[in-house]
């Protein structure tokens, strides 16, 4: 990262990591989809319990979206986000650990809260760190990571499924580099439309 004057200035490896985090945005139940029907055999009779696995992460992003939107304003978009990048990791894989469809779910609505986070930050973010036309085109490129990130998650999470019903929900270990990608440069934005200009050259 750089820093002039006490400034923060987004690096090349900001905006990496700002893409990595979109890629993750989308990937509620994308990863754990292809496992839905080992999972109903898992917990026979339970077909709507276990079609939430697959839904609340998005009824959580609903219902929380906007209070974590306010705790993003108050406590700072970045450690907002750092902590919804660990709640996504945490709440993700341990239902590769739990022995009920019940605390399942549970987790599944945590790992919601995770993912409102990382939406209402990121894009947040973007606003904060970048101006004009540069704001823009990382805007088109958050779109692209959001497709492509569905498309790889879904893929693994279908090659994992082969494996175990539980094994899928590995797949939000990527989340790991992403958090120590971000940690190493990410700072709270405090820039001027100059600064933000300055930085065309990365994007």
């Amino acid at each position: 990262m750089q820093r002039e004057k006490g400034v923060f200035k987004p690096t090349k490896l900001t905006l990496v990591a700002i893409l990595l985090s979109s890629m993750l945005i989308l990937m509620g139940g994308a990863a754990v989809a292809p496992a839905l029907n080992d999972i109903k055999q898992a917990f026979p009779g339970d077909d709507f319990l276990v079609s939430l696995i697959i839904t609340l992460p998005s009824l959580a992003v609903a219902i929380v979206g906007y209070a974590v939107g306010l705790a993003a304003d108050r406590f700072g978009k970045v450690k907002v986000l750092f902590t919804a990048l660990a709640v996504f990791v945490i709440a993700g894989v341990v239902s590769y650990f739990l022995p009920s469809l019940e605390s399942i779910l549970v987790a599944r609505f945590i790992l919601g809260i995770g993912i409102a986070g990382i939406t209402s930050t990121v894009t947040a973010l973007i606003a904060e760190y970048y101006g004009g036309v540069q704001r823009v085109k990382v805007l088109s490129y958050q779109s692209a990571a959001m497709g492509i990130g569905v498309l790889i998650l879904e893929f693994t999470g279908g090659t994992l499924a082969e494996i175990s019903w539980r094994t899928p929900f590995l797949v939000y270990l990527i989340g790991i580099p992403i958090l120590i990608m971000a940690i190493l440069s990410m700072r709270e934005p405090r820039m001027s439309d100059e600064d933000r200009a300055e930085i065309a050259e990365i994007v």
